[in-house]
């Protein structure tokens, strides 16, 4: 399988953030840049290494698809996320996740961490960036792993990436792995 490294360079942001893609998300975000596509706000990726990403278009001032290069990576590398879309045959019920969240917003130094996050917040915080209708007057509030709410406003979220560690392993001796730990 094809890799390549998503570069993302944000507004006001110093550091860059890469990722990991297979092809099939490459293919994706070269067609979602084309001249003739409008192209803003958010949308949803994944990572060969399992991360989640909600990348708001508005905040990306540029991208770099680096290193296309073949790696040792199972051409069903999202097999284990596609079952997990699906229920279980004998129960009916969905396998349960435990995400740990990182939101990069416009003016903060240090993107905000949210762990502990259950699949109805996944989707509460799915939900809410890519449907928002609001136009920057809407919140997304998630309680922490202390039990505090924290407010986000979603026309600032730059990017927000989450790990289901609950059915995932962070492997952190691959060097082609996701540079958010």
């Amino acid at each position: 399988m094809k890799l390549s490294e998503l570069q993302l360079y944000l507004r006001g942001r110093l550091e860059t953030l890469t990722f990991p893609i297979a092809t099939d998300e490459r293919n994706r975000w070269i067609e979602q840049r084309q001249p003739e596509i409008e192209n803003s706000g958010f949308g949803e990726y994944r990572t060969v290494d399992h991360y989640h990403l909600f990348i708001n278009s508005d905040h990306v001032v540029a991208s770099r698809l680096l290193n296309d290069q073949m790696l040792n990576v199972s051409d069903n590398y999202d097999a284990q996320w596609k079952r997990r879309e699906q229920p279980d045959s004998k129960t009916g019920e969905f396998a349960p996740e435990l995400w740990r969240f990182r939101f990069w917003i416009t003016g903060c130094e240090q993107p905000f961490e949210v762990a502990d996050l259950d699949e109805h917040d996944f989707v509460t915080i799915s939900c809410s960036l890519l449907d928002y209708e609001h136009q920057g007057k809407s919140y997304l509030t998630l309680t922490d792993e202390d039990g505090e709410p924290i407010s986000l406003r979603i026309a600032d979220v730059m990017l927000a990436a989450g790990f289901d560690y609950r059915n995932y392993e962070i492997k952190n001796d691959d060097p082609k792995i996701s540079r958010l730990n």
